[in-house]
């Protein structure tokens, strides 16, 4: 797998970096309690507001998955900004975001974050490896292991016990004491308070599996 780059190397990778700067100051406002309602994915979709399935890529839940998926958008990112130009980066980036965000939103209630974003790099790069000798050493096989344990994790009930959230009607998989936590941070958020609009978001981080629906 190819070094990381640099932070000092922001201004080389102006799609992913943007996204990111993006990403954070969203996630800041929306913890602050500005309104960003408009960003989420809700039934003002069927009324011809599609850009929310690419601004529901924004907003995350909390710093561990704000972290997680920033992380993986510049190791994953990059690669491919690298490799090809910024445009078709860029073009690639609002590819995955409405993709992963319209099927989300199409089977269950839409979602927040980078995850579906950062699933489609490395699908991209797995695919490019296997044919491609630009990026024959772009994953290691512990990523790969990574990232195709996590979706099963997530998609799968493990035995681990599951707890159902009173106050924010959440679901979480996961040790009970870290649930207890997830829970009472899920209830303290400012979207929680808000009842004209709902958001079902993923928090992924081993060991756990954490879906919220506020209303």
């Amino acid at each position: 797998m190819p070094s990381v780059p640099r932070w000092k190397e922001i201004r080389n990778y102006p799609v992913i970096s943007g996204i990111a700067v993006l990403a954070v100051g969203v996630t800041i406002a929306w913890w602050a309690g500005t309104n960003i309602s408009p960003l989420f994915e809700n039934a003002e979709i069927r009324r011809g507001q599609l850009w929310r399935f690419a601004t529901s890529v924004l907003p995350h839940l909390d710093i561990l998955h704000l972290a997680f998926n920033l992380y993986w958008l510049w190791v994953l990112g990059t690669t491919v900004e690298r490799m090809y130009d910024h445009f078709r980066t860029a073009l690639l980036i609002l590819l995955f975001a409405i993709g992963s965000s319209s099927l989300d939103f199409a089977f269950a209630q839409g979602g927040v974050g980078l995850s579906g974003v950062g699933y489609g790099l490395f699908g991209l790069l797995y695919v490019l490896s296997q044919h491609d000798e630009r990026f024959k050493d772009s994953l290691d096989k512990r990523t790969v292991n990574l990232f195709v344990g996590w979706f099963f994790r997530l998609h799968f009930d493990d035995g681990h016990s599951r707890i159902q959230c009173r106050q924010c009607r959440s679901c979480c998989w996961c040790r009970p004491w870290f649930a207890a936590w997830l829970c009472d941070r899920a209830s303290a958020s400012p979207y929680a308070d808000r009842g004209e609009h709902r958001c079902a978001g993923t928090v992924w981080v081993p060991w756990i599996d954490y879906r919220a629906t506020f209303h």
